[in-house]
């Protein structure tokens, strides 16, 4: 999307993976990456179950453009997918 290419343009020579949200998320738990930006709506199954192996690695998924300055956690997936549908 516009939104995400605009966002990594902040970064100094980022690097793009290709492969399914759940894996993008593991891949952050386990410190492959550090980051994986995702600006469009998703379903619920396909991020709710790697978003508890990062909190248990010690990490947080947020909500992009929900958060503030220190980051929320996403708390309500299923309300949160819903309105940006």
């Amino acid at each position: 999307s516009q939104q995400t290419t605009e966002f990594m343009e902040l970064f100094d020579s980022p690097s793009i993976m290709q492969v399914g949200s759940s894996l993008k998320l593991l891949m952050v738990a386990e410190g492959s990456a550090h980051i994986y930006p995702r600006m469009v709506p998703c379903c619920e199954w396909d991020t709710a179950a790697a978003d508890i192996i990062v909190q248990e690695a010690g990490g947080v998924v947020l909500q992009a453009g929900l958060c503030d300055d220190n980051g929320k956690p996403l708390e309500d997936w299923k309300a949160v997918l819903m309105k940006e549908e």
